[in-house]
């Protein structure tokens, strides 16, 4: 995941039984945990001695599909109600793994298992721009937010679905829940391809997707083009923090934005300034054109109004004074 100082995750109010908050506010809708059972064998062992009791509920993620071969090692959908295996396990994961977010998550749906099941089957695999088959790990808290941020926005609504909440189990000085958060999206017409499964990706979204070394890539390039501006006094690693930072915020203001508009949106803010999109004449482009676009012609007002941008530049930004050009 992009290491960010705005969190794709909010934390729950910490409660001494974490899952408190969740199973209290359900009202009658459907709290499960998905459990990566093969990459936890401990756990899995663990569940198999609570599995056949009669207060719980539980299936195999892949059962059904093309990937039902797998079973036996298919990640488990299991219900989750006060004082069942399922609740158990839970606690039982968080408190004896190193990194219990990675086990799978905890989510909240308005339907029945069974409903929860033929959900997310229609995202175990997907085809790449190749036209090959992969099988996706969505429950993965690296891939979920990474997988859900590549979608279009239709594909955004199905995925998500009829899911009230999701959240990983993080674990401090206790363990602590954290919802991944939905953006609020506008509604539009639903194209075709939004509900054709597997999903197949497009040249773009796979290139997001396989490939975030890129971002890497883009601070390198940047921190080489501004160094000389700074008589290499430049800190990389200040480089790539704002760098990251921008991505965030591009992501939390402008959450239509596809990933190069949000690209753009980190870059000019070291060749422009740090809070340019709160001039105003940033703010009247918004209302005509994307986010890439209005930065494209507000760069060309710039140009011609470099001395309006100082009371938008925030002193010791980049931990050293200076002034950084874009260098053709």
């Amino acid at each position: 995941m992009e290491q960010t100082s705005v969190s794709l995750f909010s934390p729950i109010p910490r409660h001494p039984n974490s899952l408190f908050p969740l199973l209290s506010q359900a009202q009658g809708k459907q709290v499960y945990l998905l459990f990566d059972q093969v990459q936890f064998t401990q756990g899995r062992e663990f569940w198999d001695t609570m599995k056949n009791r009669r207060d719980v509920e539980w299936c195999y993620l892949l059962s059904g599909t093309p990937l039902a071969y797998l079973e036996e090692g298919s990640p488990v959908l299991i219900s989750v109600r006060d004082g069942n295996p399922g609740e158990t396990l839970y606690y039982w994961l968080c408190e004896h793994l190193e990194a219990p977010e990675r086990f799978g998550f905890i989510g909240v749906y308005d339907g029945s298992l069974a409903e929860v099941q033929r959900h997310w089957q229609n995202w175990v695999y997907f085809w790449d721009k190749n036209q090959r088959s992969m099988m996706l790990r969505f429950y993965d808290i690296a891939a979920f937010p990474l997988w859900y941020d590549i979608l279009m926005p239709a594909q955004k609504q199905k995925f998500k679905g009829k899911h009230e909440s999701i959240a990983f189990c993080q674990r401090s000085d206790a363990i602590d829940l954290s919802l991944f958060q939905w953006p609020e999206l506008p509604y539009e017409d639903e194209p075709q391809a939004a509900s054709i499964y597997p999903v197949q990706l497009t040249a773009a979204q796979h290139e997001q997707f396989f490939y975030p070394q890129r971002i890497e890539s883009l601070v390198d390039e940047l921190f080489r083009r501004l160094a000389p501006d700074y008589a290499w006094l430049l800190p990389q690693s200040m480089v790539r923090l704002r760098f990251h930072e921008g991505l965030a915020l591009a992501r939390q203001r402008y959450n239509l934005a596809t990933s190069l508009e949000r690209e753009t949106y980190a870059l000019y803010r070291f060749y422009i300034a740090d809070r340019f999109d709160e001039h105003p004449e940033f703010i009247r482009l918004m209302s005509f054109y994307s986010l890439r676009d209005a930065i494209g012609h507000f760069y060309d007002f710039y140009l011609t109004h470099q001395e309006d941008m100082s009371a938008y530049r925030t002193a010791g930004w980049l931990g050293i004074e200076g002034k950084a050009r874009l260098i053709p």
